[in-house]
């Protein structure tokens, strides 16, 4: 989760627009999914 948490934050210090889809945004809400893809819409 530290990869994302740093993704995420380069992401909002660019002020970039972007909503996280996928296995990472199960995860982010708790899931106990395995996932090391990640999709940015």
């Amino acid at each position: 989760m530290q990869n994302l948490s740093e993704l995420t934050r380069r992401l909002i210090e660019a002020q970039v627009e972007f909503v996280l889809v996928g296995g990472f945004a199960a995860v982010a809400h708790g899931a106990t999914l395995v996932t090391r893809d990640v999709d940015i819409s």
